[in-house]
């Protein structure tokens, strides 16, 4: 018998309640995915076999959670509004605020595995929503412990939409997890967050009023120039690169980058939907349709 993730265990007394109800295997709380000695003492109170979820992409600690999952479970028709309201428009609101929070996600990265051995018996990733070809690299990245590219390829969450690329490279090489683990979310004395976020994260320019657009856009392409350098043949890169030019209506230079993600032989829907979307911005209906099929 297997508890889920959704009984949001973040305590040993909680732990408990379900040992006693008869469950063998914990899943526990994403919030507490990075509380080690916490985890330990729920595993060694109750002797059962622990179970994580690795990539889920929701907010820590988020005021929404219960009432969001309530609204996914009961497949109705939903009106305008109801789609607005609870879909990802809570989250971008809060990363209008600070984006910041997007280093706060209990997510587990690849490489960071090795600290949860002898603790954590299961593992378990979040791939409702993904393609086939998503799901075999993501699971891929977590079995090799290793992985390139843009961060978010990897994580699952509807509100991660407000970003466009995440360097994992410079997660990895700044020892993100490691300063995760010691985090006391005294963010006014410590600019760790802000420092990575500057080198790394690349914000959905759509999302932006105009006046940020630009900006924004300037600094993702720069980025992705930069990052062609370590990695010349990675299509995540390309295809940030597409979006970001396709959100500034740069729409021949978006589908020059597309193309050259097709040239190395990298099929995902997400390509062609953008592919699609650039023929029809600039009028070539019969090559925006063919894109789609």
């Amino acid at each position: 018998i297997e508890s889920s993730v959704n009984c949001y265990v973040k305590t040993v007394e909680h732990a408990l309640y379900l040992r006693d109800l008869g469950v063998d295997i914990l899943t526990i709380d994403r919030d507490i995915n990075r509380d080690i000695p916490l985890i330990k003492q729920i595993k060694e109170r109750t002797r059962l076999k622990i179970k994580m979820m690795l990539n889920e992409g929701c907010l820590r600690n988020c005021p929404f959670r219960n009432i969001h999952y309530n609204y996914l479970s009961h497949p109705v028709e939903k009106s305008d509004f109801q789609k607005r309201l609870f879909f990802d428009n809570p989250c971008f609101s809060i990363y209008s605020k600070n984006p910041l929070k997007i280093f706060s996600i209990p997510f587990v990265t690849p490489n960071a595995i090795e600290h949860y051995n002898g603790i954590v018996d299961y593992y378990k990733l979040s791939t409702r929503v993904f393609t086939t070809s998503k799901v075999e690299s993501c699971l891929k990245a977590y079995i090799n412990r290793k992985f390139s590219g843009n961060l978010l390829d990897i994580l699952d969450s509807p509100g991660l939409s407000y970003f466009t690329f995440i360097n994992y490279a410079a997660v990895k090489n700044n020892g993100y997890f490691e300063n995760m683990f010691k985090c006391r979310n005294n963010c006014a004395d410590c600019d760790f967050c802000n420092k990575l976020f500057k080198e790394a994260v690349v914000i959905n320019t759509s999302l932006l009023d105009n006046d940020k657009r630009e900006e924004h856009g300037k600094k993702a392409i720069k980025m992705f120039r930069k990052l062609l350098k370590d990695f010349p043949n990675e299509p995540a890169i390309y295809l940030g690169w597409a979006k970001t030019y396709f959100y500034l209506r740069r729409y021949k230079e978006a589908l020059e980058k597309l193309n050259k993600i097709l040239a190395f032989g990298f099929i995902d829907d997400s390509v062609y939907y953008l592919l699609g979307a650039c023929y029809l911005k600039i009028g070539k209906f019969e090559k925006a349709l063919a894109s789609l099929r």
